[in-house]
């Protein structure tokens, strides 16, 4: 039965209302479908549509109707069709088989470019015209303007959330450097005001003097210049992490450096520390201080997270199983360990372990360091831990290649 041509302009207007309204987009989709019916008379209407680079949305009226066959039917031709509708606009011929006696598709047009397909077929034989076509393209072109408007609203959303995202990691950035320029302070304060309490005994001269009545300034000189280097310490941990963050090298000044001198020298006869080694020497191409400055560090964690009454174990071996050996310094300690959760960051500028967090100080850059240094040396350096039993950090330097 043909439609009454009248009712026609009235049953668009309708469907332009419907893609209008303040409903929700899935609910508009279908309603629109129902709407078509009485502008292209058909029995069955699909739809398939999408962005590149983003998942295909289809829908059909009836919901269940040979739906598997008619979705794969236009997934399948989808380019097909896409690049027939840029040959001739207005419609299209798949060169596959809708499952319908009769049908008719049209194109989804928005800036030029195909977005969907909008498909309409019959039951029996009874062929669409020219009229259908004319009318199922006018309406494909509002389907199309409605869900442009549609992608345009979401990839605004997407795009603020995205820099909503953006502002609250920088925010979360910013309050890292603000906690860290904090604890920085307070770090160089301490040695800072040794070298003042210091300097003051200095300026007191002879009047100071011990039981024995021998002059006390070597012993000053000494404690000002232990302040001094720790001093001079925390201000190459800044350096380097502001090197890191502009992702430039360090500068290293390569040398012949003996591992195992450089370990003794370092650990002195500090009496919680305890060197293991069968080597008496491990020889390789490093820069002295870098590799002082990590392996100190390493050691003063293993002092400062441990009991007093429990010794750190500083062992060095090589693993002759590679190209010219790999030096293994590792460090042991029996001290609070670390979570779990939290060794997959501990290499990470700023971070400290949650069972650390306020109970002990530090400002998250020192291991930071270590890694940027070994890894610039061509090493590795490795954590495992134990939360409540203790940790072994592991440095691995390829002697060959130093």
């Amino acid at each position: 039965m043909p439609l009454a041509i009248g009712s026609i302009p009235r049953r668009l207007c309708d469907i332009a209302q419907t893609l209008q309204s303040g409903e929700d987009a899935e609910e508009r989709i279908a309603q629109f479908l129902r709407q078509l019916k009485g502008i292209v008379r058909h029995d069955t209407c699909a739809i398939l549509y999408g962005w590149p680079g983003e998942r295909l949305t289809f829908v059909s009226i009836p919901s269940n109707v040979e739906k598997p066959t008619v979705e794969i039917t236009l997934r399948r031709l989808r380019d097909d069709l896409l690049d027939a509708s840029r040959r001739r606009p207005g419609s299209v011929e798949p060169t596959g088989a809708l499952p319908w006696p009769s049908y008719l598709v049209a194109p989804l047009m928005a800036q030029d470019e195909a977005i969907g397909i909008l498909a309409v077929g019959r039951s029996t034989a009874d062929t669409f015209g020219e009229e259908d076509l004319s009318l199922l393209s006018v309406v494909a072109a509002h389907l199309a303007s409605y869900l442009s408007t549609l992608h345009g609203r979401a990839q605004l959303l997407k795009t603020g959330r995205a820099r909503d995202d953006a502002l609250a990691e920088l925010r979360r950035v910013q309050d890292e450097r603000e906690k860290l320029l904090s604890a920085i302070v307070h770090d160089l304060k301490n040695p800072l005001t040794a070298i003042q309490m210091y300097t003051e005994f200095l300026e007191l001269g002879d009047r100071h003097v011990s039981a024995s009545g021998e002059p006390q300034l070597s012993s000053t000189v000494a404690k000002i210049r232990t302040a001094v280097a720790r001093m001079r310490e925390q201000l190459d941990h800044v350096l380097d992490s502001a090197l890191h963050d502009l992702h430039q090298p360090l500068h290293l000044r390569l040398e012949p450096t003996d591992l195992v001198a450089l370990v003794r020298d370092l650990v002195g006869a500090h009496p919680r520390v305890v060197i293991e080694t069968e080597k008496p020497r491990l020889l390789g191409r490093c820069d002295c201080g870098q590799l002082r400055r990590a392996v100190e560090n390493l050691i003063t964690n293993a002092l400062t997270y441990s009991p007093e009454d429990r010794p750190v174990r500083v062992v060095l071996s090589v693993d002759t199983s590679t190209d010219g050996g790999t030096a293994v310094l590792e460090v042991h300690d029996r001290g609070v360990g670390i979570p779990a959760g939290d060794l997959p960051r501990i290499f990470t500028h700023f971070y400290r372990g949650q069972n650390v967090e306020g109970r002990f100080p530090g400002s998250g850059i020192g291991l930071a360091s270590v890694q940027q240094i070994i890894q610039q040396h061509g090493g590795t350096v490795e954590a495992s831990s134990v939360e409540g039993e203790g940790s072994v950090f592991s440095i691995r330097l390829p002697l060959g290649a130093s």
